[in-house]
């Protein structure tokens, strides 16, 4: 039977665990982390080919093609026929212009069935390039053999029949676009540049609809720059609405330097350069002028394809001279885990320059409650929240603020008037509300009024609908149970402590993550007398490598040392903050 449930071994590192883990990292486009594990793997195994392959792959996307081509060569002197080394460097040597080697990579490539259509695709493309017609037919028709819907290959034999002046043919190709894809920008654009009618232009212009047109143009002109086709490319982004990257683009096209001041004068804002090929213009703007706006454009270039260093150092480059506040925040957040001075210096240039920006006011908030400067971040809390009453999130950080100054029952009574919008992932407002309930019942519990602590215990079980968070099926109130058992022994209860313990213990919920709230368990059946099970407990922790159940077995053996270490380990959470509270209060 097929297994649904690994009994696996995974805890041995080996040359193919790095392998598949890299391979996980890189499906998931984190090339940085993807690299890394890859790496690791050849230091295991070093003719371990298929890393090689997923290193080219990845130094590839990152337009890193010396050592792209590093590791396709070197995967290649073991195995000519690699498919995936083929194909990676075939497309790396024709990023490069080395259009010989390009195609010999790509022919090889194509015995491969994953790669065939794609790669014969590739030729068709390169032999476009050439303006070599015949071999742009055959490979382009040897791509529609092993996949009749190529979309590239269909797009490079509608552009070389119609660049033959073959019309009824490039038609044909059109028609067949529209078919497979009938919102296909290219087919209409290609039917514009057959016919030239105002028909076919407004067809296409009225097709481009979302919220962003001059991404679309963008796409399409790109398509046209990859076949060689300047005039179609440069047909396009006159079509297109103006903005920085569009006017970008045409002076890149036409080799023309002297565009680029118009491009400086633009406002950088909404402006998101992303593509590769976009990043190689750039890197021509860089090099014919000094405005920093092409700098911080390739920065965020370099950002996107995962590039950090090369990133960070332009937008120190830029130096104190852009006068736009985004800049600042981006740059903040580069340089916070390396220069602290940099970092609270940007954050502060940007308020200056957006005062009553929401968005600064809030980095500015978070940046003082991270350095535990409770009082400066409830300050400015408090100022943004005068300013905008109706922002959740600005609502929230005051909230928080609030609970950080000890405030609970003033931030409880803000919570309650707020309206947070659900939104997939949404828990902050319902961890804030059950810290402020849980902080002010254990307030209470600190002056001995366990009445009144246990209605706020209570309390924190609810689920307002204002917070943006529906109730779970499977509630885990571990925390809540706690506190009562404890207020209850005090008020001289025991047979009701005695039945939430009994359900703290007997909890048998599942979460996908470890939860801080196992270490109640622990301790409740400690109290309980029932030290075998605690001890089942903790000797599974002992097995694990989690940083959260390690935290879980330091405070069980009342290691805090260790505790405080693991700690920093962990991303600091509410939740986690409620259960260093917890037994705190308890302990006492």
């Amino acid at each position: 039977k097929r297994p649904f449930v690994s009994t696996m071994n995974t805890d041995m590192i080996t040359g193919a665990s790095l392998y598949q883990a890299g391979i996980q990292h890189k499906e998931e486009r984190s090339y940085i982390e993807a690299g890394k594990l890859l790496k690791s793997c050849l230091e295991k195994d070093p003719l371990y080919i298929d890393a090689m392959a997923a290193l080219c792959e990845i130094y590839y996307r990152r337009m890193q093609y010396d050592s792209a081509l590093y590791y396709a060569n070197n995967a290649l002197q073991l195995d000519t026929y690699h498919p995936a080394a083929n194909f990676f460097g075939g497309i790396t040597y024709l990023a490069t212009g080395d259009l010989e080697d390009a195609l010999e990579c790509l022919g090889w490539a194509a015995r491969a069935p994953e790669y065939r259509s794609t790669a014969y695709a590739w030729m068709a493309n390169i032999e476009l390039l050439l303006k070599n017609n015949e071999l742009t037919e055959h490979y382009a028709n040897l791509a529609l053999d092993n996949n009749r819907n190529n979309i590239n290959a269909l797009r490079v034999l509608a552009v070389a029949c119609r660049k033959a002046g073959q019309t009824v043919l490039a038609d044909k190709y059109v028609q067949t676009l529209s078919s497979i894809d009938p919102l296909s920008h290219f087919a209409d654009f290609e039917r514009y540049l057959l016919h030239k009618s105002s028909e076919d232009l407004t067809r296409f212009t009225s097709g481009i609809t979302n919220e962003m047109p001059y991404q679309t143009y963008l796409e399409l002109c790109l398509i046209y720059y990859g076949f060689g086709a300047n005039d179609d490319a440069l047909a396009v982004l006159e079509k297109a609405p103006s903005q920085p990257l569009i006017n970008l683009w045409k002076a890149y096209i036409a080799n023309d330097p002297s565009m680029l001041a118009e491009v400086a004068m633009e406002s950088p804002a909404f402006v998101f350069p992303y593509r590769m090929e976009t990043a190689k213009a750039l890197e021509w703007a860089v090099s014919k002028n000094n405005n920093w706006k092409f700098k911080y454009y390739l920065a965020l270039n370099y950002g996107g394809i995962q590039r950090p260093d090369d990133c960070i150092r332009l937008m120190l480059e830029c130096g104190e001279d852009p006068d736009f506040a985004p800049f600042y925040l981006t740059r903040a957040d580069l340089v916070a885990s390396t220069d602290a001075v940099q970092h609270l210096q940007d954050l502060l240039t940007a308020q200056r320059l957006t005062p009553d920006d929401w968005r600064t006011e809030s980095r500015l908030i978070s940046y003082y409650d991270r350095k535990e400067e409770y009082q400066k971040a409830l300050s400015l809390s408090s100022e943004a929240y005068r300013k905008h009453r109706e922002n959740p999130e600005i609502g929230l950080q005051y909230v928080i603020e609030l609970i950080n100054n000890n405030q609970y029952a003033a931030g409880l009574k803000l919570l309650e008037g707020m309206t947070i919008l659900p939104f997939e992932g949404a828990s902050e407002g319902k961890a804030v509300y059950d810290e402020a309930c849980l902080f002010l019942a254990m307030d209470y519990m600190g002056r001995k009024k366990y009445s009144n602590a246990i209605k706020m215990i209570d309390k924190s079980k609810l689920w307002p609908e204002n917070l943006g968070v529906g109730k779970p099926y499977d509630v885990d109130t571990r925390v809540q149970d706690y506190l009562n058992a404890y207020c209850l022994e005090k008020m001289n209860k025991p047979a009701e402590a005695e039945a939430l313990k009994k359900s703290i213990a007997d909890y048998s919920g599942t979460r996908r993550y470890p939860s801080p709230n196992i270490i109640l368990t622990v301790k409740t059946l400690e109290s309980m007398g029932d030290a075998a099970a605690a001890r089942d407990i903790t000797d599974k922790l002992r097995k694990s490598s989690n940083p959260m159940q390690k935290w879980i077995l330091a405070m069980a053996e009342n290691d805090k040392a260790a505790a405080a270490a693991i700690e920093k380990q962990l991303r600091s959470g509410r939740r986690l903050d409620i259960i260093k509270k917890v037994l705190e209060v308890t302990a006492r």
